[in-house]
């Protein structure tokens, strides 16, 4: 005789068996778009330093190879203007090559690349690349000589990498909220009627999910 299977909801459940539910389901809160209102954000703050034309690249969260970086078009008199001049200066950039750069509005553009990989707690930079132009017409000023731009260019880098890094933090403390057993388990407690469950919290999918 074929023995009759026996499903239940999660109210049902043990703890034990409810806490492998609210595990398997971790990812049940990770809408398409989950990430939207912190890129969001920090397009506006990387605008405010005077990037464009952004893209903001992220994979994560646990596996080696995870971070986040970003791609896009920098406008040094804002970036010069919107940053601290002493350290700028104390990173070996010239005060007085600020203050011309900015008096008279050069508007240099700086792209930026940057690609990240994340091992373990620490984000190893394996990529930076940075190239100068200026606006159509426009010659580079021979203040900025090529020493000069790779000062500039460094902490640029630095400045991006930096900014990366607290963008993936960003990003993890968010993902890390919706996959918690806090978040999660009220959901399965208000939904949980839809779902079936073995004894075990073994979730049993229904006819269109198997499809």
């Amino acid at each position: 005789m074929k023995k009759e299977r026996k499903e239940f909801q999660f109210k049902d459940l043990s703890e034990a068996a409810q806490k492998r539910a609210v595990r398997d389901a971790s990812a049940i809160n990770l809408v398409e778009d989950w990430y939207k209102e912190i890129t969001d954000a920090w397009n506006t703050r990387l605008q405010k330093e005077g990037f464009s034309d952004i893209h903001l690249h992220f994979t994560g969260f646990n596996r080696k190879g995870d971070g986040a970086c970003f791609e896009g078009k920098l406008n040094l008199l804002l970036f010069l203007s919107f940053h601290n001049v002493r350290r700028m200066v104390r990173s070996g950039i010239d005060i007085l090559l600020i203050r011309r750069v900015v008096k008279d509005n050069i508007k240099v553009k700086v792209d930026v690349h940057l690609r990240a990989m994340k091992e373990g707690a620490s984000v190893v930079w394996n990529q930076g690349r940075m190239f100068v132009r200026v606006e159509p017409g426009v010659k580079i000023p021979e203040f900025l000589d090529p020493y000069t731009r790779d000062k500039i260019g460094a902490y640029v880098l630095n400045r991006c990498r930096y900014l990366s890094g607290l963008m993936y933090e960003d990003l993890k403390k968010k993902f890390d909220i919706l996959i918690s057993e806090e978040m999660v388990r009220p959901f399965l407690e208000a939904f949980g009627w839809r779902r079936r469950y073995k004894e075990s919290g073994e979730y049993i999918p229904d006819a269109k999910e198997k499809k």
